[in-house]
């Protein structure tokens, strides 16, 4: 345990619980006084008072000189205290307390005089999320420019910086026609995916659905489930009954609100496989599939 200045709340004592952190208030600021710099931050609830290994993403140390860019308008004694102090910053994602399927970043700064225990405690969090092998460190995003409005590109460019503090290298592909981005995916030797921890998708429920079927339609090799009509053949099924055919679909690039191809003609054909990635194992323990929605996302199932 330490001993903080925590920004927006007041002096507490930091703790390690062994699958996070957690605070404990001791003196607390008024909400009106103004802070330095990087002290800016949301305002933290009494609620909010622990931050688990599984949900941060980074710790960092800050410059000390950002301390000394700003004069705040709060008592000499405060100012004199929060000018000499070294700080660092956990961002973490939690889970909206409004909306359970809502995820949102929020950023905890501590300061403290001594250099050596800010730099204690950024590495004491950092070896956490180093042994999580689990994290991606590497992800191929496509990203659909006309998807959500023609705001995908935008979507990407609010989001990217989570990646990069989370130290996740990504190698992003703005998508230029339909089916580009299972064309790619289809073509891309196995041993060349391997490389990626996983794909996502800046786009809607269409463009998802595109590149799960990039990856799994030429390496997971399992039978197709029955078709409307096959259910009619079966025993105690009533087979006069008629059901028209399934016709599969991909995203488009030509509507701005991504909508789905209703021609496979649209669809160029897949590219040969190579032989020498005949013995592709899928889906293997460390491969996954995400998506930053831009646009209609509620077809998602898997």
């Amino acid at each position: 345990s330490s001993n903080f200045f925590m920004g927006h709340v007041g002096e507490v004592v930091l703790t390690h619980t062994g699958n996070g952190i957690s605070w404990n208030l001791i003196d607390p600021i008024r909400n009106d006084e103004c802070v330095v710099p990087c002290f800016r931050m949301k305002f933290v609830s009494d609620e909010e008072q622990e931050a688990k290994f599984a949900d941060i993403y980074c710790a960092e140390i800050i410059n000390q000189s950002s301390n000394q860019s700003f004069i705040p308008n709060s008592d000499e004694s405060m100012l004199h205290k929060l000018s000499e102090m070294h700080c660092f910053r956990v961002h973490v994602v939690q889970k909206s307390k409004t909306h359970s399927s809502l995820w949102r970043p929020s950023v905890y700064t501590f300061g403290n005089k001594n250099l050596e225990i800010c730099i204690l405690w950024v590495k004491l969090i950092n070896a956490h999320l180093n042994v999580e092998a689990t994290r991606p460190t590497n992800l191929l995003v496509f990203v659909h420019p006309r998807s959500g409005k023609k705001h995908g590109c935008r979507i990407w460019e609010m989001v990217a910086p989570l990646f990069t503090h989370a130290g996740v290298k990504t190698k992003v592909i703005v998508t230029e026609r339909a089916g580009h981005a299972r064309d790619l995916l289809v073509s891309m030797p196995d041993s060349d995916l391997r490389l990626y921890d996983g794909c996502v998708a800046v786009g809607g429920d269409g463009f998802f659905n595109e590149i799960l079927n990039g990856v799994l339609s030429s390496r997971h090799k399992a039978p197709y489930p029955p078709a409307p009509w096959d259910f009619a053949e079966m025993p105690n099924n009533d087979s006069s009954r008629n059901v028209e055919p399934i016709v599969s679909e991909t995203c488009d690039h030509s509507g701005e609100d991504s909508p789905l191809l209703t021609r496979l003609g649209d669809i160029e054909p897949l590219p040969a496989r190579r032989a020498e990635d005949s013995d592709f194992k899928f889906p293997n323990r460390a491969f996954r599939f995400g998506i930053i929605p831009s646009g209609s996302t509620d077809a998602i199932v898997i």
